[in-house]
């Protein structure tokens, strides 16, 4: 519940400043309105709360339909399958930031992706049994799957 409050209220707030800037901000410098006119004209037109209103429910169900857990099973144990896994999120442009125990904690190599995403781009391994737990965006999941997926059966 902690990371789906904290991405609700990202995605919130990133895009309430975007729609800020591009309703009061833009008219600014685009016709040379005032901040207070913009205002007024936003507050006078009832579409404004509409459209708040959809950005709120998007950012609601946001964090459900883009972020998940997969479980991965896998052959032999986590420590004889840990170089394949490894290599793999090396490959796809991950780096691993912690190795905690059982959890492993992948974040992308790259700065724009990890902007891009507002910092939510970590992907999380739990390592305790069979299957394996990713967590993360489930668009990088089913890639990562994907990768292992052809990666593991080489290997077999």
């Amino acid at each position: 519940m902690n990371s789906y409050l904290r991405r609700f209220l990202k995605f919130f707030l990133f895009l309430v400043m975007l729609i800020f800037l591009l309703l009061i901000v833009l008219p600014r410098i685009t016709r040379g309105e005032s901040f207070e006119q913009s205002l007024a004209d936003l507050y006078g037109n009832g579409r404004i709360r509409i459209l708040l209103i959809l950005v709120f429910l998007y950012t609601l169900i946001y964090p459900y339909l883009n972020f998940g857990k997969k479980d991965r099973p896998i052959n032999g144990s986590f420590a004889g399958n840990r170089p394949v896994i490894e290599k793999t999120m090396e490959e796809l442009g991950y780096v691993k930031k912690t190795d905690e125990g059982s959890r492993l904690v992948f974040r992308k190599r790259i700065a724009f992706s990890r902007i891009m995403m507002l910092g939510e781009d970590r992907v999380e391994i739990e390592t305790n049994g069979n299957p394996l737990i990713f967590e993360g965006p489930k668009r990088d999941l089913k890639r990562i799957e994907t990768e292992l997926d052809l990666k593991l059966l080489k290997e077999s």
